[in-house]
């Protein structure tokens, strides 16, 4: 498998907590936020000319993440300019943002989020909000 890089437009968004309703039940406040990825996904890999079922096939992955958070609309002209590219170290937490993506990504870049053996992420203030997929295959050594 070569390496796959797809870009998701728009700001990145946590996975929350499953909440319970007024009926009693309990539901997923994310999903809204799981679909907007999952179709930004599916758009791209049918884009690349890549099967659905040859991404999702078993293998062992290493997955980095990107997030390009956005500048607050607050802040100067010359604050945003000087943090373009530097690290986020507010919330939301990086472990929050990474769960959406590996959810999303079930059935469609991989059959189940457990095969991804290794990952990084990063939060960076970005002009245009975006996430990042950079996903490849784990060599056997």
């Amino acid at each position: 498998m070569t390496p796959i890089t797809l870009t998701i437009p728009g700001p990145p968004r946590p996975q929350l907590r499953h909440r319970k309703g007024r009926n009693g039940r309990y539901y997923d406040p994310s999903s809204q936020d799981k679909g907007r990825v999952r179709t930004h996904m599916l758009v791209q890999v049918m884009q690349m000319g890549l099967e659905r079922t040859e991404l999702a096939q078993k293998r062992i992955l290493e997955v980095d993440l990107t997030f390009g958070m956005p500048i607050p609309n607050s802040w100067s002209q010359k604050r945003s300019e000087s943090v373009e590219g530097k690290p986020h170290t507010s919330k939301p937490d990086i472990d929050n943002l990474r769960k959406l993506v590996f959810d999303a990504g079930n059935g469609i870049l991989w059959p189940d989020d457990s095969i991804i053996a290794k990952d990084s992420a990063r939060k960076i203030y970005s002009k245009e909000p975006y996430t990042i997929i950079h996903m490849k295959e784990v060599q056997n050594a």
